[in-house]
């Protein structure tokens, strides 16, 4: 079994491991999250919900910019990050 320090230098290894896999091109960025607020819209066009639950990331993809989907009588729930890392709605 893992010590919880080992478990947390293993996920700060993955999450580093995984910012460098995710870094792209800005124009590369631009048209993931052009793609990414279509497939949103369209699938909140075809299941109506009221309320939605997202994450907006730091830097890939940027969708802050087209949440203008979600204007139309959709509630966003986004979650805040707290102190140590934890995730408070």
């Amino acid at each position: 079994m893992m010590s919880d320090v080992s478990v947390r230098d293993a996920k700060a290894r993955l999450r580093a491991e995984i910012r460098l896999l995710r870094h792209r091109p800005a124009e590369e960025q631009g048209t993931a999250t052009a793609g990414l607020a279509e497939h949103l819209v369209a699938l909140v066009r075809h299941k109506a919900p009221a309320l939605v639950g997202c994450y907006l990331p730091g830097d890939d993809p940027n969708i802050r910019q087209s949440l203008g989907w979600a204007a139309n009588g959709v509630d966003l729930l986004v979650p805040v990050s707290r102190q140590g890392g934890l995730l408070d709605w």
